[in-house]
């Protein structure tokens, strides 16, 4: 309620408890955050640390509160943000494999590729039926991640177009058509690839990877 008892908590040991002095293990005193919350905001959100039932163990927790004025009561509903964290990790993985597979679908020539870089220049997403991995175990490869990803343009929708020298699908460097776009909500970079040698049999036009990315998005 507004004086801050517990009316009723999925812990029965909380019913009628006093709560205006507690605090969580980080030093918030949340019960008085989310009243005023109520009172400041209307309703809101109230992030706090606190143990699931059955377990001592406090983790990472987020409640919306609202006020329920008829009865003067202070109604909140939480969600531990481990769980948060689980399912967008299980729903990225089942993207990244979908997107493996659709980019085995892409033709870029008869030797062209089309990936996904992460922040950090790791492979995010590649061809399932191709191996990238020179691009992550030698040092010409990791050189090459770098130049992608400052090439990048920073405005999502944007592209770089250009020749680089890299070691995609051989140990040796060779020259490259690329086209690169940035999704930086996700901190990915899509890079599109044929080698030059390819470009006269490649159906597709220097501006490949607007193909690329329509079937992305």
């Amino acid at each position: 309620d507004r004086d801050l008892v517990m009316i009723e908590h999925p812990n029965p040991d909380w019913d009628g408890r006093p709560v205006a002095d507690y605090t969580d293990p980080s030093g918030r005193f949340i019960f008085r955050e989310m009243r005023d919350v109520v009172e400041t905001q209307g309703a809101g959100y109230v992030p706090y640390v606190w143990a699931r039932l059955g377990a001592s163990e406090p983790v990472a927790k987020i409640s919306h509160v609202e006020p329920y004025a008829p009865w003067g009561w202070i109604v909140g509903t939480g969600v531990y943000i481990d769980d948060i964290d689980a399912e967008a990790a299980a729903q990225l993985a089942a993207l990244e494999s979908t997107l493996a597979t659709t980019f085995d679908t892409i033709e870029l020539g008869p030797s062209g590729t089309i990936f996904i870089l992460g922040a950090d220049g790791s492979i995010v997403v590649a061809p399932a039926s191709q191996d990238l991995s020179l691009l992550e175990t030698t040092d010409v490869g990791r050189a090459t991640t770098v130049q992608l990803l400052a090439d990048a343009p920073a405005t999502p929708g944007e592209m770089f177009t250009g020749i680089l020298d890299a070691p995609f699908r051989t140990g040796t460097d060779e020259p490259w058509l690329v086209d690169i776009s940035s999704f930086p909500d996700q901190g990915w970079t899509l890079v599109s690839a044929i080698p030059r040698r390819d470009r006269k049999s490649t159906r597709l036009n220097s501006s490949h990877l607007g193909i690329s990315y329509a079937v992305f998005c």
